[in-house]
């Protein structure tokens, strides 16, 4: 596939790239991984995150998913509002259809 079929135009022509990416193209899960990385340590212990060998676990990230995890329901919605503050932060939307 090439990158103009797809909506991304090199800068080399003197264009930027306008489009997101599609799923399928190798920098999906790249790209998608720089807005991650800062995402577990956000979950500080207003979450209340269960313990793992005496060490917090308040969220598990696999491929595109992300489980956040508290012992209290006030710890749940304070780590939904710190999540909900990273993606505004990062210009992100949940897709909720998958939640």
């Amino acid at each position: 596939m090439k990158l103009d079929e797809l909506g991304l135009v090199p800068r080399s022509r003197g264009r930027l790239i306008t489009s997101r990416t599609v799923n399928t193209f190798i920098l999906s899960p790249i790209l998608f991984n720089c807005y991650i990385s800062d995402l577990p340590p956000i979950f500080d212990d207003t979450c209340t995150p269960p313990q793992l060998a005496d060490k917090p676990l308040s969220c598990l990230l696999y491929a595109d998913d992300l489980v956040i995890m508290s012992e209290t329901a006030q710890g749940l919605q304070n780590a939904l509002h710190k999540l909900g503050e990273n993606c505004q932060t990062w210009k992100l939307k949940v897709n909720t259809t998958k939640t």
